[in-house]
């Protein structure tokens, strides 16, 4: 992450914004595609990481092959949580 947090205590979650996620052949978190929505001008690519819900907005012609099973974000559109509650780091 592009910012320095502190030992938080509590519950510590992350969120990203399915348009910041890329799905990739390799490097980022391992998943299974579950299933590809085409709405359109995009596609909503559903996908699971050890039971958690990752859903990826992939261009309308982009190619959702069996080799795609890793998903990255963004680092700085990623979202840090604190028992529910957004909180912000400092810069690093």
């Amino acid at each position: 992450l592009p910012r320095g947090y502190d030992s938080p205590t509590g519950k510590v979650q992350i969120g990203v914004r399915p348009e910041y996620t890329t799905l990739t052949s390799s490097g980022g978190l391992p998943v299974k595609i579950q299933r590809v929505e085409d709405v359109g001008r995009h596609k909503i690519v559903r996908t699971e990481y050890f039971g958690n819900i990752i859903n990826v907005i992939a261009d309308e012609g982009a190619e959702i092959g069996a080799e795609m099973t890793h998903v990255s974000f963004a680092p700085s559109k990623v979202n840090v949580y604190v028992d529910d509650w957004r909180v912000e780091g400092s810069a690093l």
